[in-house]
């Protein structure tokens, strides 16, 4: 930890790099590493919408429906005009 705070990045920033190496390894096929990333990035913003969505979609992609449909529905408690998330939840759902 000490290490990331050395590089002078606010929670914010933290968050958003994390973000961005977990949709890194979801693109590459490597999803624990991916969930790993994401949570890494809600424990710097846990308010932030797009986490929790690229969260739902990794569980989603490894069958864990449950975990990804409680993904989506926190990213629509914070962003409830996020049509992605509704449009994966509502499959899930069989909507």
């Amino acid at each position: 930890m000490k290490k990331e705070q050395d590089k002078g990045q606010t929670p914010e920033e933290m968050a958003r790099e994390h973000l961005e190496l977990g949709k890194f390894y979801f693109l590459n096929v490597r999803y624990e590493e991916a969930i790993e990333q994401l949570k890494k990035a809600l424990t710097f913003q846990k308010d932030n919408a797009d986490i929790y969505f690229s969260l739902g979609v990794v569980y989603e992609a490894i069958n864990q429906v449950a975990d990804a449909k409680d993904s989506f529905e926190k990213a629509l408690s914070l962003q409830p005009d996020m049509k992605s998330a509704q449009e994966h939840l509502d499959k899930l759902v069989g909507v």
